[in-house]
């Protein structure tokens, strides 16, 4: 028993380095909103893209469209 808890542990080690190795690429969230660049929840949104490109080193990036460029 031990040695299976062993197992997958080193298994799903493995699984997880491996899939950082290879998605080590910039990646992007896009989100999309109905509201002004004005409104309060935009600027949310922005600190919130802001932290997190700080916090990636720039490898997650978040890109806003207001004003419902995306639809509805």
């Amino acid at each position: 028993m031990k040695l299976q808890k062993t197992l997958l542990g080193l298994t799903i080690g493995s699984a997880i380095l491996a899939m950082s190795l290879t998605t080590a690429q910039a990646r992007e969230l896009r989100l999309a909103h109905g509201m002004t660049v004005d409104n309060a929840q935009h600027i949310g949104l922005q600190a919130f893209a802001d932290e997190v490109a700080k916090l990636s080193n720039g490898e997650l990036t978040v890109t806003i469209y207001p004003n419902g460029q995306l639809g509805e």
